[in-house]
């Protein structure tokens, strides 16, 4: 029989490797944006819906987009953008629009896609997208001198972000289906690290 530390020694183990678990998610994903691709086609949307949908710990469930998004905006705002600022760059103008636009993806994941099905996933990739793309358009129409401060205005910038729309869902669906189908295949590979972190 375990003794109490063989058993908390166990559980910090398991806190470790799920950690290490979770900082591998962020590094992938956040490559997803470092790699040449087109412009809005990348994995943030699946897994920010996946893990608002998986994780009990809500904080995790925002931490994983929200981390890959940081980490690599800060490599991109300091390397291939870096003409377009002053110095080192934490954040761009109108952040916030964006990293509200992946909460929202991760809430859409939450309450919509507690039970998975095709329907509920596709169906949270098209609310999570269209829920990201009136965010971060907002965000692109406010205060910005390139557009009127009325609802003209606004318009036009949904008009103008509307081009991008299909690859966010695109990179969003598919982003779900494979990332749902490689945790399916893990846990039933039973790592109990990783499947306690879950909601069963």
């Amino acid at each position: 029989m375990a003794t109490f530390a063989q058993n908390r020694i166990q559980m910090n183990s398991n806190k470790v490797l799920s950690l290490f678990a979770l900082f591998g998610v962020v590094m992938i994903i956040a490559f997803t944006r470092l790699i040449p691709h087109p412009p809005n086609l990348t994995a943030l949307g699946g897994i920010a819906i996946l893990g608002g949908a998986m994780y009990k710990n809500g904080f995790k469930a925002l931490l994983i987009p929200l981390a890959a998004l940081f980490v690599s905006d800060l490599v991109l705002n300091n390397t291939i953008y870096s003409g377009y600022f002053e110095g080192f760059t934490l954040f761009t103008e109108g952040a916030i629009f964006i990293y509200s636009g992946f909460v929202g993806m991760a809430l859409v994941g939450r309450f919509l896609l507690q039970k998975w099905s095709i329907g509920n996933a596709l169906s949270s990739a098209v609310l999570g997208s269209a829920i990201f793309y009136l965010m971060t358009n907002f965000g692109a129409w406010y205060g910005n001198p390139l557009y009127t401060q009325d609802l003209s205005g606004l318009m036009t910038a949904y008009a103008a972000g509307a081009p991008f729309f299909p690859n966010t869902l695109l990179g969003t669906t598919v982003s779900l289906l494979l990332l749902n189908a490689g945790f399916k295949w893990v846990s039933n590979n039973k790592p109990e690290w990783l499947t306690e972190e879950v909601r069963a």
